[in-house]
Parts: structure tokens; sequence; C-alpha cells
């Protein structure tokens, strides 16, 4: 159980907007918050110009360097990982992870890195996409969509990932995630 409090150090290794931090700062603890979503890094200026960098610290990194981060700012007395894509994430159309607004395929928590949606399906190989959908996905047939992803290339333009139904064949792929 995490017990902010004065003279206590929190760690929220998912900043997303703020809020879970906000509520550790407003009980008197310093707080310590990672994220490499840019957005993130926009609203942790706004608060670190607030709250002061004495009591908040922002840093823009993936979780898996908690270690190498609590070197440079020191010992937790709490840690909080809400792992998982945040609702501004899948609020943003731009950001490519709503089901209900079409937007690019580009789904990366770090929109500034790494490899977009629409490399990913126009890229891979049809074993890549199915291994990629078996181990990241929750549908019972990935080689069925990865089949009809390579079918169906290029794919490009706005999209959302309930908009792949029409890729499949009648019946889908079994399950209801897509």
């Amino acid at each position: 159980m995490i017990q902010p409090a004065p003279g206590r150090t929190v760690y929220d290794a998912t900043f997303g907007r703020g809020g879970h931090t906000r509520a550790f700062l407003e009980k008197g603890a310093r707080v310590v918050a990672l994220d490499v979503d840019p957005a993130a890094e926009v609203e942790a200026k706004r608060l670190e110009a607030e709250v002061g960098a004495d009591r908040f610290h922002f840093h823009r990194v993936n979780f898996s360097e908690m270690e190498r981060v609590m070197k440079e700012e020191g010992r937790a007395d709490g840690i909080l990982l809400d792992l998982g894509i945040s609702s501004p994430q899948v609020d943003q159309a731009e950001r490519g992870f709503s089901f209900q607004q079409s937007g690019p395929l580009d789904m990366r928590l770090d929109s500034t890195q790494g490899t977009t949606a629409t490399d990913l399906v126009n890229n891979l190989s049809e074993p890549e996409l199915r291994n990629l959908l078996r181990d990241g996905g929750e549908d019972r047939d990935p080689g069925k969509i990865a089949r009809a992803i390579v079918r169906a290339r290029p794919l490009a333009g706005r999209w959302n990932p309930a908009g792949f139904r029409h890729l499949l064949p009648p019946g889908g792929s079994g399950r209801t995630g897509i």
C-alpha cells in the first residue's frame, strides 16, 4: 500500500497526465515520475513549474529504466505501476489506439520513436504478423487476421482497429475482439 506523506518519495512509473502524481503531491510526498509519451512530458513540465522541482521530477523514459532513475533520484517509499495505454492516448484519434475514431495506424506510446503500426502491417511477413497478433492480441485465430492483412496490402490512410473487421471473411476471426 502506498502511503504518500511529507518526507516520503513516491515513484509514479507511468505518469500519463498526472492524476496519481497530483494525488501523491496533495498528501505532501515528493514524486518522481516516468513516462515515454511526449505529451506526458508537456503536462509534467507544467506540474513541475506549479509545485517546484524539489517536490516533483519527471524523466521521459520507459519504466524499465526505473533502476537507473532510482540511482539518480534516491530510494522510494512507494512505487505505482499503472501500466498500459492511458485514456488520453485512446481519446486522441491521431495516436491510433481508438476504437471509436479513425486515425493513422500509429499505436506507439512514444510517437517520436519506433515503428508505426502502418509499417508493421505493411512490412512484416505473414508468420511475423501472426506471432505479433498472437503475443500482443486477444484473438483466437491470429493467423486468419494476418492472412487478411497480407491480402489487403498496402494499408494506408486513416483506420481504427475496429475497421479491420471488413478485411475478414464472414464469421470474422472467431472472437469479438476485432
